[in-house]
């Protein structure tokens, strides 16, 4: 009778303590054993989609860094032109000829001057890169306040990075995929350029919430999402700051600002929930707090 009260009393008893591992914080859910099959199908996806958006991303870069493609390499030099002489001249012959000299072939074409519509095409590129660091600072802060690490080991750097870089490149790949499809069977089908980009932002926005509900919160990353806290002041600044990547892809082709900062929201991820991209992060001295 009395190994059986201690028994139910054992079971009762909260875990923690020297015998166990430490209890999760307030608010905190247990943790739990995750796959990392779904994380190498997700980023199998993205290298298919890499392959048709890795051309734009270099060019993309390029311009990002003001990095200018090498002049092509010059052929044989010409023959100088020589004007015809006076008696076989349009005015003379009556025969079509060039009013003016001929354009040297070394000599690139002047660049246009800046009309209003360039000029409000640049400020609204340069608007919408501000509207991107504004809610990628704001989204950041609403997901470090709500998230929690739960008590796991610190992984290595270099494991946050490599998991920063990699998803923060393959799944934009993905998402620019899947809001450019629906974008171009829009307007195949004849829907004006507003339409088509609002239905294929909603179609992205069904996707993201899709995949990271049903993939990453409940297959990939560990418990991270305290009990009771609201989403909405994180939810809301994360579609603004998606409305603002899709539309600096859409507009202007700014895919190297849209994975940079995809990159940062992953690292601020990895690092705030403690996410154990390798076994051996996993088993860095234990559990810490």
């Amino acid at each position: 009778m009395l190994g059986g009260l201690e028994r139910s009393a054992l079971r009762m008893a909260p875990r923690g303590g020297a015998d166990g591992p430490p209890a999760p914080p307030d608010g905190a859910v247990p943790d739990r054993p995750y796959s990392r099959r779904f994380l190498l199908a997700y980023w199998l996806l993205g290298l298919m989609a890499g392959a048709w958006y890795f051309p734009a991303l270099a060019h993309s870069a390029r311009r990002l860094l003001q990095v200018r493609a090498p002049p092509p390499t010059p052929g044989p030099p010409r023959r100088p032109h020589t004007p015809p002489p006076a008696s076989l001249s349009p005015a003379r012959t009556g025969r079509p000829g060039r009013a003016s000299p001929r354009r040297s072939w070394r000599t690139p074409p002047a660049p246009p001057p800046p009309t209003p519509l360039t000029q409000v095409s640049s400020a609204t590129h340069l608007g919408l890169r501000v509207l991107s660091l504004c809610t990628l600072a704001w989204s950041q802060a609403a997901f470090w306040h709500r998230a929690t690490h739960g008590g796991r080991a610190r992984p290595f750097p270099s494991s946050v990075v490599a998991f920063a870089v990699g998803n923060g490149v393959l799944e934009t790949f993905v998402f620019l995929s899947v809001f450019d499809a629906p974008r171009a069977a829009l307007q195949a089908l004849g829907v004006g350029q507003a339409a088509s980009w609002g239905g294929a932002f909603a179609v992205y926005a069904a996707f993201a919430g899709w995949v990271h509900a049903a993939m990453w919160d409940r297959r990939v990353f560990p418990p991270h999402m305290r009990r009771g806290e609201p989403l909405a002041p994180f939810l809301v600044p994360l579609t603004l700051l998606s409305a603002a990547w899709l539309a600096l892809w859409s507009a202007f082709g700014d895919l190297a600002w849209v994975v940079v900062s995809h990159v940062a929201v992953d690292g601020v991820a990895a690092s705030r929930i403690r996410f154990p991209l390798f076994p051996w992060d996993a088993r860095r001295g234990g559990r810490s707090g």
